[in-house]
């Protein structure tokens, strides 16, 4: 059973999994209960959060900003787990007035899609100083298993999951399968929710049904626009691995201690 197929493992947490599973373009495979993903473990109840507990996972990546995290406190890790906060608010920051103004007032679909992609393009250079240590740690041993997340595990913890899979030989078909997973998992009541406090201090009134179908999605097109940066901007994905500590030899390392 691939990442791709297995249903939630984690009821309240749906848009939680293992990426376990899924094959690189040479036969291999990531091996199970190493690399999860997720979304944040603010609503967990009792009966996953022991399940969680089970995992004995090494390290939770968090990649909330601050706020968010005073919001929303995750529930887990009770103890026995280290913390690495990827908070990358601050450089998100340069690019975020943006973004604001196109979902500001009364924003339409093409102002939400437009918000959307904007976002993903600011990722390549906003992630590159913490993948790099996010890489360090897992590459410095005794982190695995390692869980990922933002707030709704689909945009961010999307990007890193695409970069991680391309570092370990992934062919593209199965990181979009693997993104586009989360467009199943993170939806309903709770997404769109979030969506509503989010635009709530930005729009003249109630944003459309539309609107917030767009904001709590995913579509290939937000991945295609961070990878089109990459492309441009470092000169392909082997260049930008490379930035963010991911030399062949790293890369091989990192094969080693994930693939079967």
């Amino acid at each position: 059973m691939t990442a791709s197929s297995s249903p939630p493992y984690l009821s309240s947490v749906p848009n939680f999994r293992d990426m376990g599973g899924l094959r690189t373009s040479n036969g291999r495979s990531l091996r199970h209960g190493l690399v999860y993903r997720s979304q944040d473990f603010s609503t967990i109840s009792d009966a996953d959060l022991q399940h969680l507990q089970d995992l004995n996972a090494q390290l939770l990546c968090d990649i909330r900003s601050d706020s968010e995290r005073q919001q929303h406190p995750n529930r887990w890790p009770i103890d026995g787990t280290s913390t690495f906060n990827l908070n990358i608010s601050a450089d998100l920051r340069a690019n975020h007035q943006a973004i604001t103004r196109l979902l500001s007032g009364t924003p339409g679909k093409a102002q939400a899609e437009q918000a959307m992609l904007a976002t993903y393009r600011i990722f390549p250079q906003a992630f590159e100083l913490r993948l790099a240590q996010m890489f360090e740690r897992i590459l410095g041993g005794g982190q695995l298993p390692l869980i990922f997340h933002c707030a709704a595990g689909k945009d961010r913890t999307g990007f890193i999951a695409a970069v991680l899979l391309c570092a370990l030989g992934v062919p593209k078909n199965i990181i979009y399968a693997d993104y586009l997973l989360s467009g199943e998992r993170w939806k309903g009541e709770h997404s769109e929710a979030a969506i509503r406090r989010y635009l709530a201090p930005l729009c003249d009134q109630a944003p459309s049904t539309e609107v917030i179908r767009i904001l709590s999605q995913v579509d290939s097109r937000y991945l295609d626009a961070a990878f089109e940066v990459i492309e441009q901007n470092y000169g392909g994905m082997e260049a930008y691995l490379i930035v963010i500590g991911l030399d062949q030899l790293a890369r091989e390392q990192l094969c080693t201690l994930l693939l079967n």
